[in-house]
């Protein structure tokens, strides 16, 4: 699948007013990079933007449109993922949303500006396996992994990041301006 170039577009310049993590509790698995953590973004056009890789057609990078999610304070993401992590806790086993607006670890994506969008491929694929987002001061990458998505800023280290893809070769970047 190859993104929306004209959604991308849309997104260049706009502001953040708030980061949302979408996390499909990881029950019972040993580590947090195992877990499905994509993000929404609600931007200046007053707009919920959901970002995630779709684990149902071959691991593609989907932007669409969503709804304003009801969500848990980020400090409960802190106290229960760790909990849902070790199988101490179980969830409903549907997706549950963690409001980073205010979090300090997201400080540099809430209320700044998306200055570009890089989407990432493997050398000769039109296919996107991975999209960044950057701001002045941070970044958001999203790519895939074994259960979905997963995503690292400069202070949010969900996995190993593009080293995991260095086995596909060559990786292309594709930026885009506003």
């Amino acid at each position: 699948m190859v993104l929306n170039s004209q959604l991308i577009d849309c997104i260049i310049g706009k502001h953040v007013s708030s980061f949302v993590l979408r996390v499909f509790p990881p029950f019972a698995e040993s580590v947090l990079s195992s877990a499905d953590v994509s993000f929404l973004l609600r931007l200046d056009d007053g707009k919920w933007y959901l970002f995630h890789v779709r684990s149902d057609d071959n691991w593609s990078v989907e932007i669409c449109c969503a709804e304003e999610p009801d969500c848990r304070g980020w400090d409960e993401f802190n106290a229960r993922i760790p909990l849902i992590l070790s199988g101490e806790i179980e969830s409903d086993y549907d997706y549950e949303f963690y409001n980073g607006t205010d979090a300090s670890i997201f400080s540099g994506i809430a209320h700044s500006r998306v200055l570009s969008v890089d989407v990432l491929s493997s050398e000769g694929s039109k296919d996107a396996f991975g999209i960044r987002l950057n701001f002045e001061d941070d970044f958001i990458l999203l790519y895939p992994n074994t259960d979905g998505s997963a995503i690292e800023t400069k202070e949010f280290k969900q996995g190993r990041g593009l080293r995991e893809f260095e086995v596909l070769g060559k990786i292309e970047i594709s930026t885009n301006v506003g």
